[in-house]
């Protein structure tokens, strides 16, 4: 046979990859948005749920603290530890402090630190030199935080410097013995 007569074999012919659909890039990007911005939604639900289960019982907590406050002012005015009205008041106290510490609840520390605007609430000013000129010279009330976050301030009072007895002026001096010459 000859060579054009032989059948001659059909190359095979891959079809060339169809372009992609017109905005599907567009689609693709919109997808991962979609997806990242679940996986965001889902986060800050689990940690919305988290706060709530910290924080469900704070209103509680703090109608509890001025009950825990007269115990602390009742405990400050007794003299006789060795009583044991006295002991069962102390030993009521230190659970209320157990319970709230299973809370989460814990004491802002005041006395000596620095006045914190964030945790302490001012109740007025005194001149010391017992502690530096800025930082808690006496505390009213407690402070408390529940997980971190401000319970209820501390109420304190600030130390400021002492002011020195102003020396007598020569004006003062002269003034006075003008009216001793006067009298």
């Amino acid at each position: 046979p000859t060579p054009a007569t032989e059948p001659v074999a059909a190359e095979k012919v891959e079809p060339e990859p169809e372009a992609a659909e017109p905005g599907a890039a567009e689609l693709k990007d919109q997808l991962v948005r979609l997806a990242a911005d679940f996986e965001n939604f889902k986060k800050r639900t689990r940690r919305e749920k988290e706060d709530i289960r910290k924080f469900a019982n704070e209103q509680l907590l703090k109608d509890v603290l001025p009950a825990l406050d007269n115990l602390n002012r009742a405990l400050a005015h007794v003299e006789d530890r060795e009583n044991p009205l006295v002991q069962g008041i102390e030993m009521v106290a230190k659970q209320f402090l157990g319970i709230l510490d299973g809370y989460g609840v814990t004491t802002v520390n005041s006395k000596g630190q620095s006045f914190d605007p964030a945790v302490h609430d001012a109740m007025g000013q005194m001149p010391t030199d017992e502690v530096e000129p800025g930082c808690i010279a006496d505390e009213f009330e407690k402070g408390y935080l529940i997980h971190g976050r401000l319970l209820r301030p501390a109420k304190v009072i600030v130390a400021i410097a002492p002011v020195a007895p102003e020396a007598p002026s020569e004006e003062n001096s002269d003034s006075s013995q003008e009216s001793s010459a006067e009298s």
